[in-house]
């Protein structure tokens, strides 16, 4: 009786999708369905936009390629009105309200709502940045990233200079006009920038971060460390700006070809070296 009715099944199957695909056997109800569902096989790509060009098997997939260039949005969501142009973007859209987070990253925990974010999270553990600036070369992380830095969408009506963030146009106004925002709360300067007050603060607090690590003389600011380091080259090496007290055997290391013999029989010197040297 069991395969009485799967052959029942079957024959009705057929009587209802009487076209079959001669490649994969799949049935269709009606020819043309047949016809486009050939084209998966074939490759043949009969339907073109108008306007860019691009080919497509099915005149669905035309229809939702479209809007990319009429910017139509039929699809609108009952919670907060956010509109989108393909159904499967609403019901993504939808884990939002939901608080449906089904995506975890395996290495921190962190959940999230639709796969492509977490694709894009995933780069904050790996490091990549898979895209880059034809001009520049710089990269980034983030497509949104690369396009803001490309198109440099904020600029400046008094100079004509453009920036890729507003944050940064609304800084560099300060130039044309003056503004200094930023007020030390010990002795009232004032300042254009906030990183420009947080140097300025450690001549109130005493503070020198900057550390020599030949002779150990500390200063408030880099640039004055990169000027002292003369003493020791005899020269400019605007290469190794940025050396902090944090990295002194890779420091000294890197200077040891431009010390004089002075220096290089420095005890401070040689004790640095001798401790790079066990590193290794």
């Amino acid at each position: 009786h069991f395969h009485i009715k799967e052959e029942q099944d079957e024959l009705w199957t057929m009587k209802q999708n009487p076209f079959a695909c001669e490649i994969c056997g799949k049935r269709f109800s009606q020819k043309t369905h047949l016809n486009t569902h050939k084209t998966v096989h074939t490759g043949q790509k009969a339907f073109a936009c108008e306007l860019c060009g691009q080919k497509f098997s099915h005149k669905t997939s035309l229809n939702t390629h479209m809007v990319v260039h009429t910017g139509k949005k039929t699809f609108a969501c009952e919670l907060c009105g956010k509109r989108f142009h393909r159904n499967t973007l609403l019901n993504k859209h939808m884990n939002v309200h939901a608080g449906h987070k089904p995506f975890p990253c395996e290495l921190c925990g962190q959940r999230y709502s639709h796969k492509g974010y977490l694709k894009s999270h995933m780069r904050v553990h790996t490091g990549q940045k898979p895209f880059a600036c034809e001009l520049c070369g710089q990269r980034f992380s983030q497509k949104t990233h690369l396009n803001t830095h490309i198109r440099k969408p904020f600029t400046c009506e008094l100079c004509g200079r453009k920036f890729s963030q507003k944050t940064n146009l609304n800084s560099h106004m300060r130039v044309h006009t003056g503004e200094k925002p930023f007020a030390c709360d010990l002795c009232g300067q004032r300042f254009s920038h906030k990183t420009t007050l947080n140097i300025h603060r450690r001549v109130h607090t005493g503070e020198r971060p900057f550390s020599c690590a030949l002779c150990g003389q500390k200063f408030s600011q880099n640039t004055h460390l990169n000027h002292h380091m003369n003493v020791h080259t005899g020269r400019n090496l605007p290469v190794f700006a940025g050396a902090t007290h944090s990295t002194p055997l890779w420091w000294v290391h890197r200077l040891q070809p431009y010390l004089s013999l002075k220096w290089k029989n420095n005890p401070r010197c040689l004790e640095l070296s001798h401790a790079k040297s066990n590193e290794a």
